[in-house]
């Protein structure tokens, strides 16, 4: 029997480890490679100038798109967004007339997240708003990796971001991961289908667990009134506000966490684990997207199952 291969656990750790100021190291670090930025987006940004005045506040960084010749401005912090930045990213963008503007922040809370979407629905297509976050990444004892995650972008953006997949690709995919997933769980469920960007892997009353490959790759834990149970929107919602109330401690066992209460609407609510990166092709490097699913999905398993046991017995289901 062969041996198994030795593989190394990764890590996320606090931008300020890294940058210990905004002002003083993250802003000149961006600016002297603001190409990483520009891959992120499918950009090619210039900075033109870094704590540019506007009022008696200063804009971070003043670039340029040089594929379009237009105004871009980018707003920075190191923690989690906040409502001061987020009036300051919209007065910077007045004041420089920006025709793209770039937040970014350890992570986006719902509402301001939220807000950049309606932004971008509402405003005219040249104007596009960005939400995009810092994060750092350790495997054991390597040095930090800098990784920019897009949370938001504009509709036209996110279509534009990633081939189409063809059918065949997801159905060899899906099925590579489901074998993977059975090893551990035999009576796992699965979707029959293999050929759509999602793969449900298992569902319980109101509750279903699900991959997806949508502007990225990631794990979701869905309260969703199209599962086969069929629960209320009403369930639904009342199931994520039980949930979230243990944010802090389920986000200590699975790391930060996208919470969507409004999920599409009518269709539920939902919670997220991103994959930690935007652009890949899903055939070329399916054990790495595998390993990280198969723990995502275990480390997900031994977070909610004890709480949603809960909520199915606690709330009702039509």
């Amino acid at each position: 029997m062969s041996s198994l291969p030795r593989l190394s656990s990764i890590r996320k750790v606090h931008p300020r480890t890294v940058w210990p100021n905004e002002a003083g190291d993250f802003t000149p670090w961006l600016a002297k490679n603001i190409g990483e930025l520009s891959m992120t987006l499918g950009m090619s940004l210039r900075v033109e100038a870094a704590e540019v005045q506007a009022g008696t506040r200063y804009i971070d960084l003043v670039a340029t798109d040089t594929g379009t010749g237009l105004p871009v401005v980018i707003e920075n912090q190191l923690e989690n967004s906040d409502g001061d930045h987020l009036s300051r990213m919209l007065f910077y963008a007045a004041s420089k007339d920006a025709d793209t503007i770039i937040w970014i922040a350890r992570e986006f809370e719902e509402e301001h997240w939220r807000t950049l979407k309606w932004l971008n629905q509402r405003t005219q297509r040249q104007t596009r708003f960005f939400g995009i976050a810092v994060e750092v990444w350790r495997i054991e004892n390597s040095p930090p990796a800098p990784h920019f995650r897009v949370v938001v972008a504009p509709d036209d953006w996110r279509r534009g971001s990633h081939r189409r997949v063809p059918r065949n690709e997801y159905r060899e995919f899906w099925q590579a991961l489901e074998c993977k997933l059975k090893q551990d769980n035999p009576d796992i469920k699965s979707s029959e289908d293999h050929t759509n960007r999602w793969l449900r892997v298992d569902y319980s009353g109101g509750v279903g667990y699900s991959f997806d490959h949508d502007d990225g790759f990631y794990l979701a834990l869905q309260l969703d009134t199209a599962l086969p149970a069929k629960p209320s929107l009403e369930w639904c919602h009342s199931a994520f506000d039980h949930l979230k109330k243990d944010r802090e401690c389920i986000e200590k066992e699975l790391g930060h966490l996208e919470w969507d209460r409004r999920w599409r609407g009518e269709r539920g609510s939902r919670i997220v684990s991103h994959y930690p990166s935007n652009f890949y092709d899903l055939m070329e490097s399916p054990d790495d997207l595998h390993a990280w699913a198969v723990e995502q999905y275990h480390l997900f398993r031994n977070a909610f199952d004890p709480r949603t046991k809960e909520i199915n017995c606690d709330l009702p289901v039509d």
